[in-house]
């Protein structure tokens, strides 16, 4: 057909034709040259001719390919679609091959076991990592996501956008083994989540996870990555230790004379940025001591009157005050900045920290072999904050005496401050009261022991108390008092009938009633003792005031105040004199020294801010140091277990320990983005409303905190009076021969020189000082 046998048919008077007659010329002309309409789109589709070429350019620009597609899909016979679904599968087949292949050239999707960093973990996310795929393989993705949401419901538990990235990233490491950055995320994350080599091996084969050897060699790529981190860290910033002891049990299922079940000890060590401190302001700051510096100003019991009535009103507010139409705000004093606490956990090292020479060892291996700090670097008088629990004090005390004699700082250890950690200093003050208001020898209305008859408690007696469980017994306990003591003010009897009563007050009558009832209740158990003639009253004020005293070292750490903090040891220091925790009031002395007479505000901030680690970077989320290092215990322990009794403890050092910061992050991440979390971040107690009702009956009926005219039980008068541990700190104080003790160990004295620290202190002033100081 030529441009003749065209210009004839445009020729022709086409104005008055409709569509039909049209294509019927048309198809009459095909047959005049013997062509089918097939055999004319081809020859017109592949034609190089330029006038022909050009009309085929001008459809495709104008998509009228894609509209013939169109109307084939919808109107060719079922019967005859089978070479058109040919055509769809090659040519998607195409496509997404051709995707799959520019996916495959991203190197940002190679993640080789050799080439692992922090980097990777630190900028993982599923979001953005969906987002490349749908950016670069849109048919592809569009595919699978039709796939996946074809009759699936619309409330479906799973998570489709996740689904189709893992499928299309299982396709993409089926065909280039290289391409594995999910599967290499996915691998970490089952290894830290304690799944065995066997699980691990078999998801790998069904492409979900690279092998158990990659991750196995990826892990010590990373903690290879850690020291290097860590080393540069060193060198720049503030930093601070924290090590602890770590126990793993190794049972033996066939036990033999020379087979038996076993504990091997070793320790977890962190290096901490932050708390870094100079020398100490003065030379001797244990010669400037004196007890009466312990006592209570009139500054420290203002605070303290402040906390207690703040807890007091919390306490309402939490059973109470469902609307949160009062706003009780915590005594602040000094909050760190908020922001995230960067730690790097050090590899774990199978030496016995319980013993004095282990102290030693440890200290060498952290200094020189991991950090490969040079000895000029300790000079000038360099200080590094060592803390632990109070044995690893004790021996790293101990060690600094040992090595006075060494000719150069570094083997002196002049370097070292030891600081002793608060979580281990809560758990103390927690056993210190169960055990001044157990009721052991008189099971007192009130006491721990005639309340958990009550409530029936497990895992708390005098003896052995679990943390946790003594802690919400010994909430629930001062609860309740609380309660007891609104209930009184407000003249009702029951949660119920208080939470209706506060209803009752518009917004002003409320803050009112409020704050003057809190102030009553203060006065009468703070500032005075209630009904000397019941003397189970006489104990519960006590208790009131101690719980307080608990509440407010918990918060103070939980909102990271470190002038809380100091203010909450002030107290504590003279309470643990009183004999319950002898070798911690001893440890508190050597606090309270570096705080007041070695320490400028900086250096004294930089100390106090060291007890805190916020691993979250959000307000309220500060935990004790020492927590921490225990949590990064247990974490090592979880994931160390599953690998069996004859793991070396190469593999803790090697692949474990370093990266359980990594290994956290990968876990938290993943779990988020399948939305899989089982942690939430805020736990969700128990309402104890039944509990607390329970322990409000027993105190009603043998009138415990009641006014002087309101009867009490034979019971509660009778009652033995417990401890008031301040007070009891307080007369220990007196002891000259304690002080003296105290600071000449420190300042390692020698006889002569006890003449010398006696004229630093007039006793009998000091004596008749301590007699007229007020204890409220």
């Amino acid at each position: 057909m030529d441009n003749n046998d065209i210009t004839n048919i445009d020729n022709n008077d086409i104005t008055n034709m409709d569509n039909n007659d049209i294509m019927d010329s048309f198809f009459l002309l095909l047959k005049q040259h013997n062509l089918s309409l097939s055999k004319f789109l081809l020859k017109l589709f592949v034609s190089r001719k330029e006038s022909v070429h050009r009309r085929v350019i001008y459809f495709y620009r104008d998509n009228g390919h894609g509209d013939i597609l169109d109307v084939w899909n919808r109107d060719v016979p079922k019967d005859k679609r089978k070479s058109l679904n040919r055509f769809s599968i090659e040519t998607s087949i195409r496509l997404m091959d051709k995707e799959l292949k520019s996916l495959n050239e991203d190197l940002s999707l190679k993640c080789s076991a050799s080439d692992m960093s922090h980097d990777w973990i630190e900028n993982f996310s599923l979001d953005n990592t969906a987002e490349n795929f749908k950016s670069k393989a849109p048919a592809l993705h569009r595919v699978l996501t039709t796939i996946a949401q074809g009759g699936n419901d619309n409330n479906a538990p799973r998570k489709i956008p996740t689904i189709v990235l893992t499928v299309g990233y299982m396709l993409l490491h089926t065909r280039n083994r290289a391409t594995n950055f999910l599967q290499m995320m996915f691998g970490l994350y089952l290894y830290s989540s304690g799944a065995r080599g066997r699980v691990i091996r078999t998801l790998s084969h069904a492409g979900l996870s690279v092998s158990y050897d990659t991750i196995q060699r990826a892990l010590r790529r990373l903690s290879q990555d850690a020291i290097r981190r860590i080393r540069n860290a060193v060198r720049t910033q503030d930093w601070f230790l924290i090590y602890d002891n770590i126990n793993l049990f190794l049972r033996k299922s066939n036990q033999r004379i020379n087979n038996h079940d076993s504990v091997e000890n070793g320790t977890n060590a962190t290096i901490i940025l932050g708390g870094g401190i100079g020398p100490s302001i003065v030379k001797d700051p244990y010669l400037m001591f004196h007890p009466r510096d312990l006592l209570s100003t009139k500054k420290n019991r203002s605070h303290f009157r402040k906390a207690y009535t703040f807890h007091l009103i919390a306490v309402l507010k939490k059973y109470c005050d469902n609307s949160n139409r009062y706003t009780n705000l915590a005594p602040a004093i000094n909050e760190l900045p908020v922001s995230k606490t960067t730690t790097f956990p050090l590899p774990t090292l199978k030496i016995d920290e319980s013993k004095v020479e282990g102290n030693m060892e440890i200290l060498k291996t952290v200094m020189e072999d991991t950090l490969q700090l040079p000895e000029n670097w300790f000079k000038d008088g360099k200080q590094v904050i060592v803390s632990g629990d109070h044995m690893t004090i004790t021996r790293l005390r101990t060690l600094k005496l040992q090595r006075q004699g060494q000719p150069k700082p570094y083997d002196r250890l002049d370097w070292i401050f030891p600081l002793m950690q608060l979580f281990h200093l809560q758990m103390l003050l927690v056993k210190t009261i169960v055990c001044n208001y157990y009721g052991r020898d008189d099971k007192y209305p009130g006491s721990i022991r005639f309340n958990n008859d009550i409530l029936e408690r497990k895992r708390i007696s005098y003896d052995k108390q679990d943390f946790y469980t003594a802690v919400e017994f010994l909430l629930h306990s001062f609860e309740a008092l609380v309660l007891r003591l609104w209930e009184i003010e407000f003249g009702c009897r029951g949660i119920t009938q208080l939470k209706e009563t506060l209803e009752s007050f518009d917004d002003a009558t409320l803050i009112d009633r409020i704050n003057s009832g809190a102030e009553n209740i203060t006065r009468k158990c703070h500032d005075e003792l209630p009904n000397q003639n019941s003397k189970a009253s006489v104990n519960a004020a006590y208790f009131l005031k101690d719980m307080a005293l608990l509440l407010e070292l918990f918060g103070a750490i939980r909102s990271g105040d470190i002038g809380r903090i100091e203010e909450a040891l002030k107290w504590l220091t003279v309470m643990f004199q009183a004999g319950h925790a002898k070798n911690y009031a001893y440890e508190l002395l050597h606090v309270h020294c570096a705080l007041h007479y070695a320490s400028n505000r900086e250096r004294k901030e930089s100390i106090m801010s060291s007890w805190l680690v916020n691993t979250t970077g959000r307000r309220n989320r500060w935990l004790a140091a020492d927590l921490y290092q225990e949590h990064n215990n247990l974490i090592t322990k979880v994931v160390h277990q599953v690998r069996g009794s004859n793991s070396p403890w190469e593999v803790l050092a090697e692949m474990v320990s370093p990266n359980i910061n990594a290994l956290e992050t990968i876990r938290s991440q993943v779990e988020e983005s399948f939305d899989t979390t089982v942690r939430t971040s805020n736990h969700v107690d128990v309402r104890a409303d039944e509990d607390i009702e329970s322990l409000l009956l027993a105190i009603r009926d043998h009138g415990i905190l009641d006014s002087e005219d309101h009867p009490c039980t034979e019971k509660a008068k009778s009652a033995k009076l417990v401890k008031d541990l301040y007070l009891e700190g307080v007369t220990k104080l007196q002891s000259q021969k304690r002080f003296d003790a105290f600071v000449k160990r420190n300042m390692n004295l020698e006889e002569d020189d006890e003449d010398i620290i006696r004229s630093e202190v007039d006793s009998g002033s000091y004596i008749e000082f301590v007699s007229n100081v007020s204890l409220d």
